[in-house]
């Protein structure tokens, strides 16, 4: 088949340079990083222009020739440790010690791939055809979504949009998370920039990088992902538990982002000193319930946090009261300063006694 004759983004026939349907103009040249325009996997998919790169995996947007489908395909490339010849589509590591860590997260991107094939009639998540090796290396197929990234509709907004768009945008991704979370799948990763809005107004979880433990380190040393004031502090840690209730941090900083147009500040900061004020008194517009559930969900603490994406849900909704926790834990803290004075109190009470009595 002459490649040459068919575009890399829309994967139609063209006569020239510049695709005639799409308007898509290949690159004069591609790294050799990257597999090359045209090259065939599985004796099926055909790769196309590139979508996004990292120093863990390549997005390519492909063609299912066996289905006639345009996908999306993640190489795991970890360019850190690992590097393809010029001349070769294989994946070549740099040593033993970390050819054991690279054989470890391809069987853990596979295992999640497998469990993610499940999805494949969730409304709000990426759908993932398929998991194959090849070019010693491990390709995850998946759903290629049109429309925009929720971070490209708030730039457009003015970097805020009401609460009502803004809980229609964030309902569908708590019952995404929902659903994963059931299955033990933890995102790690939500931004505004790993959630959709297709064509058809329909919001996608995206951006599953399937690695938990991506790194040229060993176990005890492990690499660790965050992106700045979407993640919450456990994930500053190389060592910390991590579960549903990190997601469900992340969604209520990208819900304060939708709200105020600011993101949180960075959780390591939050620790010591609370630096996040409510929504409401960023944007009066808000609803105190809606600014409570956010707030609740943006707790460093853990153990504050929802407990699951539903209830998260049922908060905004109304559906269900939600705590105030800033409140319950300034309670806490008086009650707390109010028995260290009583006890201070009690003690100078008893020492004045004492010289008291001695002075009888």
């Amino acid at each position: 088949m002459n490649y040459d004759k068919i575009c890399m983004s829309c994967f139609c026939e063209k006569e020239n340079d510049v695709c005639e349907k799409c308007g898509y103009i290949a690159p004069q040249k591609r790294s050799s990083s990257f597999l090359p325009a045209g090259h065939l996997l599985q004796n099926r998919y055909i790769i196309g222009e590139i979508l996004t790169s990292d120093k863990m995996a390549v997005e390519y947007k492909a063609f299912d020739t066996t289905k006639g489908l345009i996908t999306e395909i993640q190489e795991y490339f970890p360019r850190d440790f690992a590097h393809r010849e010029s001349n070769s589509p294989c994946i070549n590591v740099s040593s033993q010690e970390n050819l054991d860590v690279y054989n470890k997260n391809i069987d853990s991107i596979r295992s999640t791939a497998e469990k993610m094939i499940n999805f494949s009639s969730s409304q709000s998540v990426v759908n993932v055809y398929g998991c194959f090796a090849e070019n010693n290396t491990v390709y995850v197929v998946k759903e290629y979504i049109e429309g925009m990234r929720l971070s490209d509709y708030l730039s457009s907004a003015g970097d805020v949009i009401d609460a009502g768009t803004a809980l229609e945008i964030i309902i569908p991704v708590l019952d995404g998370l929902s659903e994963l979370h059931s299955a033990g799948l933890v995102h790690r990763s939500l931004t505004p920039n790993s959630i959709a809005i297709t064509v058809d107004n329909k919001i996608k979880i995206t951006d599953f990088r399937f690695l938990k433990d991506a790194s040229p380190y060993k176990d005890e040393d492990m690499t660790v992902h965050f992106t700045p004031g979407y993640a919450p502090p456990e994930q500053y840690l190389s060592k910390s538990r991590q579960g549903a209730f990190s997601d469900i941090y992340s969604v209520g900083a990208i819900l304060y982002k939708m709200l105020t147009g600011e993101k949180p500040d960075d959780a390591p900061n939050r620790m010591s000193e609370e630096t996040v004020v409510s929504p409401d008194q960023i944007n009066p517009d808000i609803a105190q319930h809606v600014s409570l559930s956010i707030m609740k969900a943006l707790e460093v603490t853990s153990e504050l946090r929802f407990k699951t994406a539903a209830d998260f849900k049922n908060s905004l909704l109304g559906i269900k009261e939600v705590v105030d926790v800033g409140g319950v834990i300034n309670q806490e803290k008086n009650k707390k300063i109010r028995r260290t004075v009583i006890g201070i109190g009690v003690a100078v009470i008893i020492a004045l006694l004492v010289i008291y009595l001695k002075v009888i």
